[in-house]
């Protein structure tokens, strides 16, 4: 999350820079900062929101166990006769 996080606030930054740069070039006060700005939040909720869209891939095994399964297989009820010493 920290990258997305400084993914949108790299992409507002963007924006209220081009915007003063406009602003200098043109001789305009605050006009292009405030678009810029807008359309630098524009760009970072569409980034969000594409992020957000993505399919997630599915969970890969752990690198701990060496990929294998370590979960009890089978288990219930039939495992009790040995707690009893094999009588019902």
């Amino acid at each position: 999350m920290l990258g997305l996080g400084s993914q949108m606030l790299s992409e507002v930054i963007a924006g209220v820079l081009i915007g003063y740069g406009l602003d200098y070039l043109l001789g305009t006060k605050n006009t292009w900062i405030v678009v810029g700005s807008l359309a630098g939040v524009t760009v970072a909720m569409v980034s969000v929101i594409r992020v957000a869209m993505r399919p997630q891939s599915p969970r890969r095994p752990s690198t701990a166990t060496g990929g294998r399964d370590t979960r009890k297989q089978g288990g219930g009820d039939r495992d009790r006769g040995s707690e009893t010493g094999g009588q019902p």
